[in-house]
């Protein structure tokens, strides 16, 4: 991601999973978003791309405008050169969207936009719905103690 940045020479850098898909709006809602000079990042709501009460509720808690409920399958967006100032992606085998934006509200005002993504819900319904979600509260909540995501990993790969 980071090499790709580098690239770019738009002046938004939109980081997207290749299994999420933008709502019709989504470069339009992104350019207004940012076009709020107090607002250096943000990002959508999630929806999954099959239903599930679960998921849904999981859905829910994505509008929440918090670190805890922000994930890079909501499609992370950021003026380029606050990317460059702050150094990009850490060098992380995962959880490099976590970090970055918890630096990012750091730094600036961080937006969630009212709309959605669409993602995949693949690795829920192959691992089990309840247990994967499970397994990803644990790893966040071992990361935020303290947890290097290079230790993390080994359980993080179990679910892919």
């Amino acid at each position: 991601m980071n090499a790709g940045a580098r690239i770019a020479r738009a002046p938004i850098l939109l980081f997207l999973h290749a299994d999420t898909r933008l709502p019709e709006d989504g470069v339009a809602e992104i350019e207004r978003i940012l076009a709020r000079s107090n607002v250096i990042a943000g990002s959508f709501r999630l929806r999954f791309d099959k239903r599930h009460p679960l998921l849904e509720f999981y859905s829910r808690c994505s509008a929440i405008n918090l670190a805890d409920f922000t994930y890079g399958d909501q499609a992370l967006f950021i003026r380029a050169n606050t990317f460059r100032q702050i150094g990009g992606f850490k060098a992380y085998p995962f959880l490099e969207d976590v970090e970055l934006q918890l630096r990012l509200r750091r730094q600036g005002r961080f937006v969630k936009s009212s709309s959605s993504v669409v993602t995949s819900s693949r690795r829920f319904h192959k691992n089990g719905v309840l247990k994967q979600q499970l397994r990803n509260f644990l790893i966040v909540a071992a990361y935020q103690a303290g947890i290097s995501p290079f230790a993390l990993n080994r359980f993080y790969r179990k679910s892919r």
